[in-house]
């Protein structure tokens, strides 16, 4: 399993991949057991591809 660090950006890149998604509007956090948060203006999904992520705690607002 990755560290923390690590885990964080493995999320920002997945979320860097998908084209519906715009990385810049999604501020991304985790905790020490790799548990994300995402917060911001977009859609998600991506955050479940990265590798070492354990859980995802979705508190985006859906904008458009």
């Amino acid at each position: 399993m990755g560290k923390t660090k690590d885990v964080r950006a493995a999320v920002q890149a997945e979320l860097g991949f998908d084209p519906l998604v715009d990385p810049a509007d999604i501020k991304v956090m985790n905790t020490e057991d790799n548990v994300i948060t995402l917060t911001g203006h977009s859609v998600v999904g991506a955050a479940w591809m990265a590798l070492g992520v354990i859980d995802v705690r979705d508190e985006l607002q859906v904008t458009g």
